[in-house]
């Protein structure tokens, strides 16, 4: 849970500093208690980030969610979650919730019993209003307002009091972050490829109404009073009408002279700046603020950010003063699950969706004439999907994949953990050809353990590919739709991502050579690049640079006395020049290198064989 990390610091200064100007101009709340993992423990302690001081020290064993208007929550032993007040953080307030959202400044969350409907609460625990069973899940409110989603599918929102304030008509509904206006995606859709949507208020008034075609959305939500979206390569800012208005943040132009690697303005009009490998901050003036000398800042409410020094975490003003003497190793800064579930199945709709699966004459396409080995072809399980009887309190996925403890006295007398994996894979062969349809994961590359383009530690992913062999020559298409949260439920999902790439492979005796080359494309789709035959370190330059990236490998690999292989990968993504491979100048010039060997024999002790080995790499 170390959501403190400067690629995601990175990944948000890119996006913001390009979409209309930069951060929005207020905060969505201030942080003034944060939890934290103090330096040396594993339990979590909340700080006052404006005293400096430790509130509550190690009661925590898992993280509390991020504390908005004094009020949190916390995972317990039993699995289910417990809400707290700051001013008595150790006395739950209430408890024994199946699933929950943050509570918002309005005082109000939004939660579950197991086997119970949604509820919104107040701060004492009391239900201001039991939602109807027809809602499956419902967001945390902001701005007075929540989005729900009812069995169909459909979203809709809901104010404080638990009253439908705008009816159930979209495919999405976002939330009202920052101002009085959401982006929504309508459910009748003229087309598959161009996606119509709507910018409503809070009363659900239609301001505007747009497609993709003319206008791609950068964010969900507006920035600074505009929505930041792509038109063609051009990023243009929208404002409540739909009309196209010049950026409203335009305090960045001294800072942008200075020529800083980095920078991101912060919600208080400060710019937190990276050059050489140090950060600071200055003001929209350029004078600075607090010296370039820490690895990393993260502003958390204008008056107070977290200084990271050598691994570790400490509180600083907006001066670079320390702000008391804690250092910690972990924090929680950010909400993990805007959104609360139901507690119980709706027994008549999942009945419907296995219906589904039946028709007149078999069960997902397999009949009475179905033999074992054409089952085995259809769909072919993980024998990981499951493990039953679990004895641990908090197990954990040891590939990070998504899981889901079920336990007997919410579950009907069950009790196991749901990895949800599963791999499947249907072919066609030929004698110099096979087409697959699966979801798997690709491992490409000389190596057991680091391939550096594609690795088998990467989550499952539909794919459909394309095997080719002429003699030594061996060529290898695919596409893939990845998913962009590992967590089924997560908005990110709802974008495109789509992965084509190339392998090119050439045996020569002992000696193998091979270069793949891949491209994702960002809510884009072009089929054509599934042809092998199309470059795609090319094709690269024909989109523009928001909507898509490439690399390229090359590897090798050679025998030796049929004991021993060498074996080494060279990885390049958006390499500048061939300068800057040692350089290493800039921050545009990614680079990665493989370099392995295996060896191994067989030897017999009397009538039995043992056999020996190893493998070296570094990456």
């Amino acid at each position: 849970m170390k959501i403190i990390t400067r690629a995601a610091l990175a990944a948000i200064v890119a996006l913001l500093m390009t979409a209309c100007g930069g951060n929005e101009t207020t905060y969505q709340y201030k942080t003034q208690y944060l939890p934290v993992q103090l330096e040396g423990s594993e339990k979590w302690s909340i700080l006052d980030v404006n005293s400096g001081e430790v509130v509550v020290k190690d009661a925590f064993a898992t993280a509390p969610s991020p504390i908005v208007d004094g009020m949190f929550y916390v995972k317990n032993d039993e699995g289910t979650y417990d809400y707290y007040d700051i001013s008595a953080p150790t006395q739950p307030v209430a408890g024994h919730f199946g699933s929950v959202t943050s509570f918002s400044d309005d005082g109000v969350a939004v939660c579950s019993r197991v086997g119970g409907s949604l509820c919104v609460i107040d701060r004492k625990g009391a239900v201001i209003k039991e939602l109807p069973k027809e809602v499956s899940q419902c967001s945390m409110f902001a701005r007075g307002m929540a989005a729900f989603q009812n069995d169909n599918g459909s979203w809709g929102y809901i104010n404080v009091s638990g009253d439908t304030i705008v009816p159930a008509n979209f495919s999405t509904a976002n939330l009202f972050l920052y101002n009085d206006y959401a982006l929504v995606i309508d459910e009748n859709q003229a087309s598959d490829s161009i996606v119509s949507f709507s910018v409503i208020d809070r009363h659900g008034k239609v301001m505007f109404t747009s497609n993709t075609g003319e206008y791609q959305p950068i964010q969900s939500y507006y920035i600074n009073g505009v929505l930041p979206a792509m038109k063609g390569d051009t990023v243009v800012c929208l404002n409540k009408d739909g009309k196209e208005v010049d950026n409203p943040i335009t305090d960045q132009k001294q800072v942008e002279k200075a020529g800083y690697n980095q920078y991101s303005r912060t919600p208080s009009g400060d710019f937190i700046v990276l050059k050489d490998k140090k950060t600071g901050m200055v003001d929209k003036s350029g004078k600075v603020l607090i010296p370039m000398e820490h690895d990393d800042l993260i502003d958390i409410n204008g008056d107070r950010l977290i200084a990271v020094d050598a691994g570790l975490y400490h509180i600083i003003d907006r001066t670079g003063k320390p702000v008391g003497n804690v250092k910690f190793s972990n924090a929680h800064v950010s909400e993990d699950n805007p959104y609360a579930t139901r507690g119980f199945v709706d027994t008549d709709l999942a009945a419907a969706s296995m219906m589904m699966l039946f028709d007149e004459t078999s069960c997902c396409g397999a009949n009475a004439q179905t033999t074992l080995m054409d089952m085995n072809s259809m769909v072919s399980t993980d024998a990981r999907m499951y493990a039953g009887e679990h004895s641990a309190k908090k197990p954990k996925s040891f590939d990070g994949e998504v899981f889901d403890v079920q336990t007997k006295e919410g579950n009907a007398g069950a009790d196991y953990v749901s990895y949800s994996r599963y791999r499947a894979h249907m072919a066609l062969n030929y004698a110099w050809a096979r087409l697959q349809l699966a979801r798997d994961v690709l491992h490409w590359g000389p190596g057991y353990y680091n391939n550096l383009s594609l690795n088998q530690f990467a989550l499952p992913y539909n794919m459909l590919s394309l095997d080719l062999t002429f003699g030594p020559l061996r060529v290898f298409s695919v596409y893939a739709d990845l998913r962009v949260d590992s967590w089924s439920y997560s908005r990110n999902n709802l974008n495109d991502r789509n992965l084509y790439a190339h392998r090119y492979e050439l045996g020569l005796g002992n000696l193998t050579i091979g270069m793949s080359e891949i491209q994702v494309l960002y809510n884009e789709n072009k089929p054509w690049l599934f042809v092998p035959i199309a470059p795609l370190f090319i094709e690269k330059g024909n989109y523009t640079e928001r909507v898509n990236n490439g690399a390229l490998a090359l590897y090798m690999s050679y025998r030796l006395l049929s004991a021993v292989r060498l074996y080494g990968e060279f990885f390049l993504d958006d390499l500048e020049s061939p300068n800057a491979v040692y350089e290493n100048k800039y921050s545009n010039n990614r680079w990665a290198g493989m370099l392995g060997l295996q060896a191994g024999h067989d030897f017999y002790v009397g009538q039995k064989r043992l056999s020996a080995g190893t493998i070296a790499e570094i990456a």
